[in-house]
């Protein structure tokens, strides 16, 4: 039973949550703990979400709050990396998970492949519908090949402000357009509020659809190739320094590897005559990178 601390690249990014969103947490992380630090039985929903991944699965808990989810993962043997947009209810969940627990915005997300599975808890529900889309393609990219997500929002179709906080509502149509193309809804029902009646959850498990040509290619990649390829998720090019930088190499280690990756038919030089190398992925690399900045 561990916790494993996985420290993603992060880019620089404005947060996505707005900020009397993450500040209303911030005020009410003690409140917050007190309400929900017992952790439950096996409810229902772990166990769909669990049911889905392999006995020893790594699990990214998105918006852990004050870890409560991510707990009850690690008492099963599950190894998790947790993280919350809110300083405060970060705290209390380092006081949960022994400090392996990281603070950051669901936009500075950047794994690629990493997990078996992502629990969303009452997270997703506080992005703006605008920017839903490009988290959902985050969340993708951190999902290995067939990787299993759990979300859940609050049932309706609409915006809210509530409570000092943003809600941005789903149901079993508006939820749809943000999963085309990535995510293969396996499981969708609704739930009481167990706090309240006047409200109802959607709970969505989905499965990260992955072509067969894409996942040929993919293993092709060895791991430094992989963390290159990350970059393209937010560059249409990036230069002979973003990678050197990236993986931490000498000036002739990194142009010799950059040489043979145009030689295998990795990357692509953008301009040859200009001694500063950029570089673009070849084409059936690029055919399949997810772009954050579409």
């Amino acid at each position: 039973m561990k916790l494993l601390f996985l420290l993603p690249l992060i880019l620089m990014a404005a947060p996505i949550i707005k900020s009397n969103t993450i500040e209303y947490y911030n005020k009410n992380a003690q409140a917050f703990y007190e309400r929900t630090k017992s952790i439950p039985k096996m409810s229902e929903l772990h166990t769909i979400f669990l049911h889905h991944l392999p006995q020893k699965a790594l699990i990214l808990d998105a918006g852990c709050g004050i870890g409560r989810d991510a707990k009850y993962f690690l008492t099963l043997g599950h190894t998790v990396f947790a993280f919350d947009a809110s300083l405060e209810m970060v705290k209390y969940a380092k006081e949960e998970l022994e400090d392996n627990v990281f603070s950051m915005t669901f936009q500075e997300l950047t794994f690629y492949e990493k997990f078996d599975g992502i629990w969303a808890n009452a997270s997703l529900l506080h992005i703006p519908y605008e920017e839903t889309k490009e988290v959902y393609k985050r969340l993708y990219n951190a999902l290995k090949p067939g990787g299993i997500l759990y979300a859940s929002y609050q049932y309706g179709s609409s915006h809210r402000f509530y409570d000092n906080r943003d809600f941005y509502d789903m149901n079993e149509t508006t939820i749809l357009p943000y999963f085309d193309g990535l995510f293969k809804i396996i499981e969708l029902h609704k739930t009481p509020d167990a706090r309240s009646l006047d409200r109802t959850w959607l709970n969505i498990v989905a499965r990260k659809v992955v072509p067969s040509d894409k996942t040929t290619l993919m293993r092709k990649l060895d791991l430094r190739q992989r963390r290159v390829f990350l970059l393209f998720h937010d560059f249409e090019v990036v230069t002979s320094s973003q990678i050197k930088e990236l993986l931490c190499l000498q000036p002739s280690t990194n142009a010799q590897l950059c040489a043979t990756w145009v030689k295998e038919g990795f990357l692509e030089i953008v301009d040859p005559s200009n001694k500063g190398r950029k570089y673009k992925l070849s084409k059936q690399y690029e055919d399949i990178v997810v772009k954050h900045l579409k």
